[in-house]
């Protein structure tokens, strides 16, 4: 068995290998003149004033003997040298640490036995207040390796469950201060070793004890990594950097200085001081593309080496801080094909989530993570299930089966849902089509005694995802509604925008809301973009709740906007202004001209919205209605006989004489007669009109008796409304202060 004798002055004491190992793992032995020291069996030999070179490999060899230990060959001569390749000289009084950085002595003179005695006892602690007391009793003499010792053994009795320390404040607490306030004032004299050290015991206590260590304290060692950069190796950089981050210590100084010296070492990392140095970035949000960019470089050279822990913690990182490797993304999804069994519960999802963040999602990948997530669907928490639905949904990939899965369980665990998953996974299932009635019922009685704790994103998204899946809770849209109120200020324009579209759909009409809403929405306009422009003006004209100043507002910023919209945009915009009868002539010329170069990529319905709403307003525009009827004429078996209806109504109405062998065509003709069953009562009237119109303009009749029958007994039943033309006459003579009687 190897064994060190050591002997001080006139006492001997011998050291195991364990001990020995001790004083160097925490920085404090690393090369002394001592006084006698012996590597190998006890043979009662002793040799004085001899250099000790101490090794990472746990090997110590005096000057003129071959090392004992795991790489035994190892040749330490007098001078110095090793004889190891690539060990380089050892200059006397200083060892070489693992980084290969040559290491001056920290003291000259080693009590051995004291300190040998003291990492004993710091070892066999069984309690905080053990580690502690001893603390008091050797004060006097402790050495900042004893300091660093005892935050790692108070950090190990902690990992092991001790519970001395939960919830407690260092400025709170005496079992502390003292081993506090002693690392406090020696902070100055330590190494990059205890540094490292230090900073990932604190971290690791604040972690998992929910400790506040104090700011004095870290303030302090932030300035000792920044004096001590150049003295760092990659393993205490990738420790510093992972328990700044864990500590949430977000100094603008030592981040930086930690850019420039993790670029520099980059090349030495291994794949899990990659993967934490990424992952502590993303956590205290500090962006360098330049470091991001560089270890991507050494991780695509080691990327077989990586775990699945390293994985999810390398993505994760990229997407957290918004940014690409496209690369490195590609050869990881290809690597953890192989691995996907390997992955916890929270590696799928964030490795998923990641995936669907930076928007490169890798159908096979999600292949696997689907039916691995199957498989261990029970391992997950209920954050896990709803990063995963919502990273399937972002990515577009259906998977059905596990979405149904999911439902069932979630529902079941309704309890643990907090505000953001609950809206995360309604806005999951309904981006993804999949509509579980239980479902939504569940997850809307869960969210009603927690109505206070949603803000403004999951108000927006909770609704819209009700909206789109055509899911109706009258209880929960009220509540909402009267939460939303005194928070609307903190909606942004695409929230505002939503919700509006979302009460607007689900027929939820709530006036306080959308006053709100609209006097908010009014001075920050231009930053509204195409969609929020026309979904907040489809959603006031849908409700009816009439706002002119928004309405002009709308028209106003939608001009400077126009080339932006899309279809569905221009459509729905046109929709919503004829809708509500508020005039922009100006804004309905500028839509027909910008509809005009696209109008093929315009659905059926929208090129009826189109017509219907320039019909509707009165304004003519013969070249955008004749290339409609073009490409509407082929598509006519494909409409629902609401969008028929609009159509022929609003060539009936524009009365254009270039459209009139399209308005009277036997295909739309045969259409109508065979639909008329199909057709609301509304639709039926507009069927009547366009029937006359065509009478009048071809002399032809339509229908039959029968079916022109039943038009006209139907239209005459009808409330009349005023046309667009006399309403305009009648706000003008209001406004006038004019009283008059209308005329039917």
């Amino acid at each position: 068995m190897l064994r060190f004798y050591v002997k001080v002055g006139n006492r001997c004491s011998n050291i195991g290998v364990s001990r020995f190992n001790a004083l160097v793992a925490t920085g404090s032995f690393q090369t002394c003149n001592l006084k006698f020291i012996r590597a190998g069996v006890n043979t009662g030999l002793t040799l004085e004033n001899q250099n000790v070179v101490y090794r990472s490999n746990s090997t110590v060899g005096l000057a003129g003997e071959t090392v004992s230990g795991r790489n035994r060959g190892e040749r330490v001569h007098r001078n110095g040298r090793v004889s190891i390749g690539g060990a380089g000289h050892v200059r006397k009084g200083h060892a070489r640490a693992s980084n290969g950085h040559l290491i001056s002595p920290s003291i000259s003179t080693v009590e051995v036995s004291r300190m040998d005695s003291f990492l004993d006892e710091l070892k066999n602690c069984k309690s905080v207040t053990d580690v502690v007391n001893l603390h008091a009793r050797e004060r006097s003499s402790i050495k900042p390796d004893d300091l660093s010792f005892s935050w790692h053994q108070i950090s190990r009795l902690a990992s092991r469950g001790n519970r001395e320390l939960n919830g407690i404040g260092i400025e709170k607490s005496l079992i502390l201060q003292a081993l506090h306030d002693d690392t406090l004032s020696s902070i100055d004299s330590f190494g990059p070793k205890n540094i490292a050290a230090i900073c990932h015991k604190l971290a690791k206590l604040e972690k998992k004890c929910q400790l506040n260590i104090g700011s004095d304290i870290w303030e302090a060692l932030d300035r000792q990594i920044v004096s001590l950069a150049d003295s760092f190796g990659a393993r205490e950089i990738s420790n510093i950097t992972w328990a700044l981050a864990s500590s949430n210590r977000s100094s603008e100084d030592v981040w930086h200085t930690l850019d420039y010296i993790t670029i520099r070492n980059a090349h030495k990392y291994n794949p899990q001081e990659i993967s934490n140095t990424l992952w502590a970035y993303a956590k205290v949000g500090h962006s360098s593309p330049e470091l991001f960019v560089r270890l991507a470089e050494v991780a695509l050279t080691r990327i077989d080496e990586y775990n699945s822990q390293d994985i999810s913690n390398t993505v994760w990182a990229y997407a957290k801080l918004g940014l690409s490797s496209p690369e490195l993304f590609d050869k990881i999804a290809h690597v953890s094909l192989n691995k996907i069994d390997q992955f916890n519960s929270q590696g799928l999802a964030m490795t998923a989530w990641a995936y669907a963040k930076v928007g490169r999602p890798n159908p096979a990948l999600y292949e696997k993570i689907a039916e691995e997530t199957l498989r261990r669907v029970l391992e997950f928490n209920s954050q896990g299930l709803a990063n995963i639905v919502w990273a399937f949904a972002t990515a577009g990939h259906s998977s059905p089966v596990l979405f149904e899965k999911i439902a069932q369980i979630s529902l079941s665990r309704c309890h643990q849902l907090n505000s953001q998953d609950m809206a995360n996974m309604l806005w999951a299932y309904a981006c993804a089509g999949c509509s579980y009635p239980q479902f939504f019922d569940g997850i809307a009685k869960a969210c009603l005694p927690r109505i206070q704790e949603f803000g403004s994103q999951n108000i927006a998204n909770i609704t819209w995802a009700y909206a789109t899946s055509s899911h109706s809770s009258p209880q929960l849209f009220k509540e909402l509604a009267d939460v939303a109120l005194p928070r609307l200020h903190q909606f942004n324009p695409q929230e505002l925008g939503n919700t509006a579209w979302a009460y607007a759909t689900n027929g939820h009409h709530s006036p306080a809301l959308f006053d709100r809403i609209a006097m908010l929405s009014i001075p920050q306009m231009n930053e509204f973009n195409s969609q929020e422009l026309s979904n907040i003006a489809w959603a006031y004209a849908k409700v009816g709740h009439y706002s002119p100043v928004l309405f002009d507002r709308i028209s106003t910023v939608s001009l400077s906007k126009i080339e932006t919209f899309n279809s569905q945009d221009m459509a729905n915009m046109s929709w919503a202004f004829a809708t509500a009868a508020h005039p922009s002539p100006e804004l309905f010329r500028n839509i027909a001209s910008n509809a005009l170069p696209s109008i093929r990529e315009f659905s059926s319905q929208e090129l009826a919205n189109l017509v219907w709403s320039f019909s509707t307003m009165n304004i003519l525009s013969p070249s955008l209605f004749d290339q409609i009827a073009t490409i509407s004429l082929p598509r006519i078996h494909d409409m629902s006989s609401q969008t028929f209806a609009n159509m022929v109504w609003a060539y009936t109405v524009s009365d254009l004489p270039s459209c009139i062998h399209f308005a009277s065509h036997p295909t739309l003709v045969d259409y109508a007669k065979s639909q008329i069953n199909k057709f609301d009562n509304k639709g039926v009237c507009q069927l009547h009109q366009w029937g006359l119109w065509c009478q009048e303009r071809v002399s032809d009749k339509v229908f039959p008796s029968s079916i022109s029958s039943q038009c006209a007994e139907l239209f005459v039943l009808q409330d009349v409304s005023s046309s667009s033309f006399q309403k305009d006459v009648a706000r003008v003579l209001n406004e006038m202060g004019i009283t008059f009687k209308e005329e039917v």
